[in-house]
């Protein structure tokens, strides 16, 4: 696998500390570009985020901080920018202190991160469960979530033991643009139980892409697409048949650009490890037959964003044999033919290196992940100058 050319990596100094980790990613429609990562501070944990101006990251603003947070290397906040002044992020508190009984917290600023509203949840269910991997879009009058929520498992002492009570579900609440909730939905009532969601928009219509879970234990990606009358009956992105006992722990990445959708997924049905992309051109109500992006042992850990001409770019951690991994992108055109993949950066293949962050935004390619050199991790990011074209 051919690394990058080294003038085409280019890195952004980031104001993050060191053992500082869970990069997240995100833009708004006016070109506000949001970094934010959690650092462990005097009062525990802390949500903190920085702005992109050229090539600087501004000084970080903490969002939140807290002892009593639930951090983990897969369930990771976010702090997503509906408009260049109005942003919502969210975090994990510890609810009981059974190891996954936790809840979604969120909070809301309309003076780009100087202030933020008093902490609320989208659920209001009560039960000591899991409630996590949330991901949250923009809507015309204010922003939706979407999380996965176990109040139907019972009370458990570990995320995949859920014999006393019922299945994962996945749950959708909408609020306005004060962060107060109109309405609230089920979207899913059996999903995979630590599988991150993703949300694409085509058309002003928003598309929950999330790991599904049957009554066989077949736990495939699927899609539900949010209409006048709810959310529709969800459908495979792709029958990979990939029957598993447990969560893998590896979630879809999604994105739109216009009438077209892509979604990155990672996969081992038959006992083949592979990442996938599947491809819409009519606004996600159909996909293509998946490009195979990496079968040589990826790890997945996807991510995926469109770039300006049309053409998708992949993001995921590769493994070789030695046990080291490589944030690795290759670009995919229209009509699904790859280009070469291309090692960026080195990373390790362990949990603490986490879930690396791909966002394509005012034409350029911006990367984030943790780096764990030495043992010690801290975020990282940097511009990728060029990508070799697909064929």
């Amino acid at each position: 696998m051919p690394p990058a050319k080294a003038a085409d990596l280019v890195e952004i100094p980031l104001p993050a500390g060191a053992g500082s980790s869970l990069p997240h990613l995100s833009s708004a429609a006016g070109g506000t570009t949001l970094l934010s990562w959690v650092e462990r501070s005097d009062a525990g944990h802390a949500l903190r985020v920085s702005t992109l101006a050229e090539d600087t990251w501004s000084a970080p603003v903490t969002v939140a901080d807290g002892q009593d947070w639930f951090v983990n290397w897969a369930d990771f906040p976010s702090v997503v920018p509906l408009t260049d002044q109005s942003w919502v992020a969210h975090w994990l508190v510890r609810s009981t202190d059974a190891p996954y009984a936790y809840d979604v917290k969120f909070s809301a600023s309309t003076d780009g991160g100087r202030t933020w509203s008093r902490p609320a949840s989208p659920h209001h269910d009560g039960t000591p469960t899991e409630h996590g991997f949330a991901t949250i879009f923009p809507l015309d009058a204010g922003f939706g979530m979407v999380w996965l929520d176990g109040r139907a498992t019972g009370e458990s002492s570990s995320a995949h033991d859920h014999a006393s009570g019922g299945a994962m579900t996945l749950r959708y609440a909408e609020f306005d643009g004060a962060g107060i909730r109109q309405e609230r939905r089920l979207v899913d009532d059996r999903v995979c139980d630590c599988c991150q969601t993703d949300v694409a928009v085509s058309g002003k219509v928003p598309m929950v892409f999330y790991r599904d879970r049957s009554a066989g234990e077949i736990r495939d990606v699927s899609v539900s697409r949010l209409g006048e009358n709810g959310w529709s009956t969800p459908t495979p992105v792709y029958r990979d048949g990939w029957k598993i006992a447990g969560c893998p722990v590896n979630g879809p990445a999604a994105a739109s650009l216009q009438h077209r959708v892509a979604v990155a997924w990672y996969t081992a049905s038959d006992d083949r490890p592979r990442v996938q992309l599947g491809l819409s051109d009519d606004g996600g109500a159909s996909f293509s037959r998946p490009v195979l992006i990496d079968g040589n042992r990826p790890l997945g850990r996807v991510d995926v964003d469109f770039l300006p001409g049309g053409d998708a770019l992949v993001s995921w951690l590769a493994e070789d044999r030695q046990g080291q991994s490589a944030l690795t992108l290759r670009r995919v055109s229209p009509g699904g033919v790859a280009g070469p993949a291309v090692a960026v950066a080195s990373t390790s293949a362990t949990r603490p290196s986490g879930f690396p962050q791909l966002l394509v935004t005012g034409g350029r390619v911006i990367l984030a992940w943790t780096d764990l050199a030495e043992g010690k991790h801290r975020v990282r990011s940097a511009t990728l100058a060029a990508m070799p074209p697909p064929g």
